[in-house]
């Protein structure tokens, strides 16, 4: 049986993505010839704090479901983020199916986090601009595909050694 991994994903990080991809998502619009107050409508900022984390929650809730039915059981534990005060980082505790290939937990966390971001985004954006949320609905489809492809990813056993060292010719 595998140890337990643990990855750990930073809110902090996470809201800081969102925001940035908001930025952008409303300058482009801004640059399109969109009203001002449209653009300025899509960009999140530190006052949807308490909105966005409440999504972000809904998010880990999916991704420890989609996590169980690939890995077995996992566990998410919140723990306080010592470099930033007032967020947390989701620490997930799972155990990897046995022949998972250890290099690409890096990957998945990678992966985890873009999951992460994009559906708090769609969540966000269904409540702020429903008619835009099927961008970032796209991008959530893409990513979840890609997570269960990652968690997907066996490594065919093989033997080391191809001839038998007990047999004397």
């Amino acid at each position: 049986m595998m140890n337990r991994e643990k990855i750990k994903i930073s809110l902090y990080e996470v809201e800081q993505r969102i925001f940035t991809y908001s930025y952008y998502v409303g300058e482009a619009r801004r640059n399109s010839g969109a009203p001002l107050k449209l653009a300025a409508g899509m960009q999140a900022s530190s006052d949807d704090h308490i909105q966005i984390y409440d999504h972000i929650n809904v998010a880990t809730s999916e991704l420890v479901k989609m996590i169980n039915s690939y890995f077995g059981p996992c566990r998410y534990i919140p723990v306080n983020d010592e470099a930033h005060e007032g967020y947390e980082i989701f620490m997930f505790s799972l155990v990897p199916p046995q022949y998972f290939p250890g290099g690409l937990f890096a990957e998945l966390q990678n992966t985890m986090t873009h999951f992460l971001v994009m559906r708090t985004l769609q969540q966000w954006m269904m409540q702020h601009k429903p008619d835009e949320a099927v961008i970032t609905a796209t991008e959530t489809e893409k990513v979840t595909l890609q997570l269960r492809e990652l968690m997907n990813t066996r490594v065919k056993p093989r033997r080391v050694k191809r001839r038998n060292n007990n047999i004397k010719f």
